[in-house]
């Protein structure tokens, strides 16, 4: 896929199925074939990780694993982007990183739950521009 420059359309945050309630092991499956329908139905990026989403549970290999599927199901014909929701700078670089290396095309983020952040321009700027530096991939803010 060429450098991602515009999303829009529908991207809809992409749930995780399990094999069970317990929800400890991924259904692959499921996951995959989840993955096929919307993709079928025209969406026009798969959000895999967004903030609603388990993204929160999963740990970083099951993350990346998640976008790995997307991006093979996809093959190519639209985006997929990967969460990041970290309060942290180091922490979102390395969730941004994972995201990259599994092969999404941009990542979404989700702002720090820093008390007083709206007030704090340059904090987000310097938050938002050490990933663009450190990772590459575009960024797409989310804005609750």
């Amino acid at each position: 896929m060429p450098h991602l420059t515009k999303i829009s359309g529908i991207c809809p945050a992409v749930f995780v199925l399990y094999t069970d309630a317990t929800c400890r092991k991924i259904d692959e499956k499921a996951q995959r074939a989840h993955y096929r329908k919307l993709i079928d139905y025209g969406v026009n990026a798969l959000v895999v990780g967004g903030h609603a989403g388990e993204i929160v549970s999963l740990n970083p290999e099951e993350r990346m694993h998640v976008i790995q599927m997307a991006k093979e199901e996809a093959n190519g014909r639209i985006p997929v982007v990967g969460g990041v929701v970290a309060d942290s700078t180091a922490e979102a670089i390395a969730m941004a990183k994972d995201a990259q290396k599994a092969g999404a095309d941009a990542v979404l983020f989700t702002p720090p739950c820093v008390p007083g952040w709206k007030a704090e321009v340059e904090f987000l700027l310097h938050h938002y521009g050490a990933v663009e530096q450190a990772v590459g991939i575009p960024i797409v803010l989310f804005a609750s």
